[in-house]
């Protein structure tokens, strides 16, 4: 919780600071909204392999950003 508060208020001090910051929470959300239906186009053969594998790898990425496994 403590963690989350910090980056949260570091976040806010940039912002201020005239810096673009994105919201790494939101960010997630909407890539984990998209997952079944990119795990879907990648089946179907309409994404091809190595923007599957970015999606998955940022996907992941904000999952670490986040606290998550």
């Amino acid at each position: 919780m403590l963690f989350n508060f910090c980056a949260e208020y570091d976040r806010m001090i940039r912002q201020a600071n005239g810096e673009v910051v994105h919201d790494n929470l939101q960010r997630y959300r909407v890539l984990k909204e998209m997952e079944p239906e990119m795990d879907r186009r990648y089946a179907a053969g309409e994404i091809k392999e190595h923007k599957y594998r970015e999606y998955k790898a940022t996907l992941k990425k904000c999952e670490e950003l986040l606290g998550g496994d």
